[in-house]
């Protein structure tokens, strides 16, 4: 019972919130999952800049997430995102909603897992004005459709592999497309390696970023690739914690040359 009690609080600690998840996989019905993560990222230059043509910034990030299923196929998501960056102060940098539907499941049978989903993400106005701000408007839709394969070893899993396609427009500006690419292997039962890159494509008009006339990226014609590694250790119970290190190795029109490095936790809750 005080098990039981202990968990409940953490979720309640953690809960209020994640960054939308990639992986085709969700949880059995009725467990919720409660996530929190903390990053810090610089970047030194912002590619194809004026106004100034040199800008820097760090990025302070808080991100808290809750996610659960209600069946073996529908699951839903929340995501905060708060930040502080050289521009902006301290405050909420977004917030995301988010529902996905689970076609094919290869942990029941099927060759691979398959999961389409939508999300809609509120970005506060002050936000768009920081060129460190990922997004591209004020309110973001996107359609996102994961693939993905889980490999045993005599019963037990190995690893994992899987891919996110994910397509968005905002209320203004042009479209964007974002990739994200994740290899996953097991270790001692509890210990985890990530390799993985991720890559982000908006199709405006505009090739410059102009810093302080900034209002999102809906308008700019960019690209930018990450290539990241990572490391996590999956307790018996209580969780899994994960350091997470990204480096940027391509940026057109975007924060060039960043580095990140983010440190999370996820815990489990059933009812």
């Amino acid at each position: 019972m005080k098990g039981l009690i202990y968990k409940s609080l953490l979720l309640l600690v953690t809960a209020p919130l994640c960054a939308i998840k990639s992986d085709p996989w969700i949880p059995p019905p009725y467990e919720l999952n409660a996530e929190a993560g903390y990053s810090y990222a610089y970047f030194p230059s912002v590619d194809n800049a004026i106004n100034p043509s040199s800008y820097s910034s760090f990025v302070n990030t808080l991100d808290l997430g809750i996610n659960g299923a209600f069946t073996t196929e529908l699951f839903c998501e929340i995501d905060f995102e708060f930040d502080a960056t050289r521009k902006v102060d301290f405050n909420l940098e977004s917030f995301a909603p988010c529902i996905k539907y689970q076609m094919l499941n290869d942990l029941t049978g099927d060759s691979v897992a398959l999961l389409v989903g939508t999300y809609f993400r509120y970005v506060p106005e002050n936000r768009l004005r920081d060129v460190a701000t990922p997004y591209s408007g004020e309110y973001n839709f996107d359609f996102l459709l994961s693939i993905g394969k889980e490999f045993d070893v005599e019963g037990k899993m190995a690893g994992r592999t899987y891919a996110m396609l994910d397509v968005g427009i905002a209320t203004r500006g042009s479209p964007w497309l974002l990739l994200d690419i994740m290899g996953e292997a097991l270790f001692f039962e509890h210990n985890v390696l990530y390799a993985g890159v991720d890559a982000y494509f908006g199709f405006g008009n505009d090739s410059q970023v102009d810093v302080n006339n900034f209002y999102g990226y809906g308008d700019i014609n960019h690209n930018s690739i990450n290539i990241k590694l990572g490391y996590g250790y999956k307790f018996s119970v209580w969780g899994e914690i994960e350091l997470l290190y990204k480096r940027r190795v391509v940026a057109i029109s975007y924060p060039s040359d960043q580095d990140y490095i983010g440190l999370s936790y996820n815990v489990s809750f059933s009812f």
